[in-house]
């Protein structure tokens, strides 16, 4: 499910690979989120990894007051309060309530093996379905749609500087914060996902039964 692990898997299976994320929302069956920014000004979703913890004990040094929430496990172990890894719809109704959220990628220190740098667009589906404003580590302006509409950020000042100037004139990127919702809601879905590999699967049957 992380595009950066692609070369990875080419390695042992071949060109065969298809990159979905692991948990799709299901169009037919989520729950639109609504009340941003009713509850935290920011949130972040995530294993605390260790680059993870570093960047947010900057961040929350630089912060000037924002109400920040963070989802997921061993943060509490790192000493910031947090809220234990939740259910997909659990974790929308949460960014329901904020007014943006932050993507933050692995780096090479928290996995010996797999991707470092914040070259994939795995990151960021849920949170730009789920409606919020969402900013992404590293640059978005050669990436894909939704992730080249969602705004990058080089360090914990420069995104606590770009959350702020959001909150207050949040007007100003409505258009790009509704164009990646548009894109995520109906690109990441149970249905694209089925599709996606099913298309993989039906590639490698045709060639097996081609006509030498």
């Amino acid at each position: 499910n992380d595009v950066s692990a692609v070369q990875h898997y080419r390695g042992v299976v071949g060109e065969n690979v298809i990159v979905c994320p692991t948990n799709s929302v299901n169009s037919l069956r989520a729950r639109i989120p609504y009340g941003h920014g009713s509850m935290w000004d920011i949130a972040f979703v995530g294993y605390a990894y260790p680059s993870r913890v570093e960047f947010m004990r900057e961040f929350m040094s630089v912060s000037n007051g924002l109400h920040v929430v963070i989802v997921g496990d061993a943060w509490k172990e790192a000493g910031f309060d947090a809220i234990p890894t939740s259910s997909e719809e659990e974790t929308m109704e949460i960014l329901g309530l904020c007014g943006a959220a932050a993507c933050l990628h692995r780096r090479r220190t928290d996995n010996y093996q797999g991707p470092e740098d914040p070259k994939t667009c795995a990151r960021g589906w849920m949170e730009m379905w789920s409606g919020v404003r969402t900013f992404i580590d590293g640059e978005r302006s050669d990436a894909l749609p939704p992730w080249n509409l969602a705004p990058g950020f080089k360090g914990p000042g420069d995104l606590a500087e770009k959350v702020l100037c959001y909150l207050l004139d949040p007007d100003d990127e409505e258009g790009y914060r509704m164009q990646a919702t548009a894109v995520a809601r109906a690109s990441y879905t149970y249905l694209a996902r089925a599709s996606a590999v099913l298309d993989v699967i039906s590639g490698r049957r045709s060639k097996e039964n081609r006509i030498p």
